[in-house]
């Protein structure tokens, strides 16, 4: 696993949609509609699908992650 590719590296601990960039949240009088606007579906935050692109401060924990792992298993 190279750092290239933080979305593959420990994804499964920070996978869902609620770390997605294409997750959104709206507050309306009925309560808050989460829903993906990169595929337009209906969503909750600890929802998972196939096309998971991390936010920006995900990244970065994977790649301290992944960084923390490579050192460790150099020893």
């Amino acid at each position: 696993m190279t750092l290239d590719d933080p979305s593959q590296a420990h994804s499964e601990r920070y996978h869902c949609c609620a770390t997605c960039v294409h997750y959104c949240a709206k507050r309306t009088d009925a309560g808050v509609h989460t829903y993906c606007s990169r595929l337009g579906y209906d969503t909750r935050p600890n929802w998972k699908f196939h096309c998971w692109t991390p936010k920006e401060h995900i990244i970065q924990r994977l790649k301290a992650k992944q960084f923390s792992n490579d050192v460790t298993s150099e020893k």
